[in-house]
This record gives C-alpha cells, structure tokens and sequence, in this order.
C-alpha cells in the first residue's frame, strides 16, 4: 500500500498537467494510468491538435484559453523545444450565427478576427467554398505536437520528483470516511494507495468508475476516425468547418508526415472503451463522410493514405466538467474534454491544483460544474 498527499488518475494531457501543477504546489503527487504513460490508446494520442483562441463554448472560457496559451509557452521554454507550430485558423460555415459566435469569443481575449469574402479565401487557401459560406481567420491558432505536448509535460513532473504508476488499472474510490479516517482509498487488482484527495482524469473510461461514486455522470465515450491526405495547394494553416450545429470537420497538417493534411470529424460511434472489440468496423460511413467533403472544398488528393482513430468523451452540452465531487469534496471530477483538452490543460491543471490546495484560482468555472447534470440534493 502506497500513501500520496494526492492521487491523478488518467496520464493523458490534462492529468499529466494537473499531476505538474499539484508537484509545483509542494503536493507529493501519484498519477496513476492503466497503460504506460504516454500511450497510444486514449483521448491524448496522435501527432497533432489544433490551437486557438476561437470556440463556441462559453464566455468563461476565454480567459482559460489565455491561460493555456502562456503556460504552454512556458512549458516549451522549459524543454527548450517548439511545442506549437504556428498556423492560423480558418474558421468556415454556412451557418452565420455560429461564425460570428466564434469571431465573438476572439474578442473576448482581446484579439481581432479577420473577415474574409469567399473569393479572398478560395484564392489564398486554394478551396472551393461557394458565395454562400461566412469565414474568418484566427491569427492566434497553431498546431500542437500532441504527442511532444505530452511527453514534455511527463518530463517536467518527473524531473520534479512526480511518481508515476504505469500499468496500474483504478476499479474503486472512496472517501475513508467509511472507515472513521480522513482522505480517500484508490484500489485495484495490483493494490492500493491512500491519499488525502483524488483527482480523476480518466477521459472515456469515468463510467467504469461511475458504480463506485455512486453518482451518474452523464459522459459518452465517442470513438471516431481521421483521415490522412496528400495535400495539392493548402497553405501552412489550419480549417475548422462548421457543417450545422451538430457536425464540424477539422483540418490540419500531419506533423508526423510532410505533405499530408489530417481531416477529422466530430462525430464518431458511441462504443464503450473496455468493451470495444470491433476495431475500425462502424467507423466506415466517416471515411466516407469526410473523402465527400474534402472532394468538395479542399485541394487534397482524393485517395486517403493512412487513418487514425481517436477518443472524445462527451457531455450532453459538449462542455467539459470541472467540479467536486457532490457529496465528497475531496474527490475531484476532470473529464469530458470532447476535443479542448490539448488546447486548456495547462490552465485546467493550475485550476485543479488550486482546487485540491485550496487557493483562489482566480476562474469562473460555473459553467462547468457537475451540478448541471446532477442535482446539488442527490443522494448517494
């Protein structure tokens, strides 16, 4: 049996960056994965996300982006390393609203979007939009190294003193205040570790959790598919495509392959992680979805060249949550981060570490509290 003053369960990106932000806090800190850490098999895989300030969550948001934005420039100068490609985002839709609500939320961390006609950006981008699309440029964007992100966030907490537990799979948490003592029991078939609060971070697999909280959070485990293409004119730069308010494509370079654009989706298959035995069966109609919509407006090669699956965890309003336990405080909630973990989690880990410590972490995260979907009198 191992004693922590804080567990972190889940080693993807925003466990990762809340484990280094607890160590920075003097906390002796444990983060726990079931696989090796990094991996190749949760929401934090692959070579490559998107940055920006833009978003069409809520207002508080923005101030949580800006945060991220400098932490990750700090991070990169502790590893001596670009972490971030720069690379502005095209922001594309028909529907009007939702462009003007992301041009919105540029505004709101002090920065300009940049209009553009349909003919400016089909010559510039070498698209095909038609006269009846609304688009923007966010200056601001770039192109993370996820997997670099990742590596050098674990270095950091490592060369801190952070321990880390690999291979280690969670099946229970609980408040010891069952057994008449203060703080929390984390367990599972290779034993347990006490500690005085638990930060859990574990992306699509919560619900494997969710009998042992005694509480129902509403996150579903979105699996999905990105496909790899020839690029055959797109400028250094990546696209957000707003198809209606339920679907969204996303474009950017491979960084881990010259000449190749990465186009992804929002939508995916809802498949439970541990019981996902059908491999890329069901995940068909999304190459498909995407080789008819890069035909349409990108300079790509029509032939995808390789492909790549990935993990969301969605919440009903696509909102991450970032709250308390209900009925136990010391038990930290960090999950549904449906596609914002990269881009947040070096100010999601500040905010949860302030949390744990108890210091004013200076945010308004109302909008991301568990209570939303669980009413504040349940009963456990």
């Amino acid at each position: 049996m191992m004693e922590v003053e804080v567990v972190v369960v889940g080693a993807g990106v925003v466990g990762a960056c809340t484990a280094l932000s607890l160590i920075q806090e003097g906390k002796k800190t444990l983060l726990i994965d079931q696989y090796t850490a990094p991996n190749s098999l949760g929401s934090s895989m692959g070579q490559s996300r998107i940055t920006r300030h833009a978003h069409s969550g809520p207002k508080q948001l923005s101030p949580i982006l800006n945060l991220a934005h400098k932490k990750w420039a700090e991070i990169s100068s502790q590893v001596n390393e670009e972490l971030i490609s720069p690379a502005q985002m095209l922001v594309v839709s028909h529907e009007r609203k939702e462009v003007e609500r992301l041009a919105e939320s540029m505004k709101q961390s002090g920065l300009t979007p940049s209009w553009l006609t349909p003919k400016q950006t089909n010559t510039k981008y070498k698209t095909r939009f038609p006269d009846d699309t609304f688009m923007f440029e966010d200056r601001s964007g770039g192109v993370m190294k996820a997997d670099r992100c990742l590596a050098a966030v674990m270095r950091l907490y490592r060369e801190k003193g952070g321990e880390v537990l690999e291979g280690w799979k969670v099946e229970g948490v609980e408040e010891r205040s069952k057994e008449g003592h203060g703080g929390v029991r984390v367990w599972g078939p290779k034993g347990e570790v006490r500690a005085l609060s638990v930060v859990l971070c574990l992306g699509p697999w919560i619900n494997s959790l969710q009998c042992n909280l005694n509480v129902h959070l509403p996150i579903q485990p979105i699996k999905t598919r990105a496909s790899f293409m020839r690029n055959e004119g797109l400028p250094n730069s990546t696209i957000y495509y707003i198809q209606d308010s339920a679907v969204a494509f996303y474009i950017l370079p491979a960084m881990d392959s010259e000449g190749l654009i990465k186009v992804g989706t929002n939508v995916g298959l809802a498949v439970t992680p541990d019981s996902d035995d059908e491999g890329d069966k069901g995940l068909t109609h999304l190459k498909e979805m995407i080789a008819d919509f890069s035909s349409r407006y990108l300079p790509l090669h029509p032939e995808e060249e390789r492909h790549e699956t990935c993990w969301y965890s969605e919440t009903p309003d696509k909102e991450f949550m970032l709250d308390r336990h209900p009925q136990h405080p010391d038990i930290l909630l960090v999950v549904g981060f449906s596609s914002t973990g990269f881009k947040t989690a070096p100010a999601i880990g500040h905010i949860a570490a302030h949390m744990v410590v108890g210091k004013d972490h200076g945010f308004d995260i109302s909008p991301f509290s568990v209570h939303r979907f669980i009413p504040s009198k349940s009963k456990i």
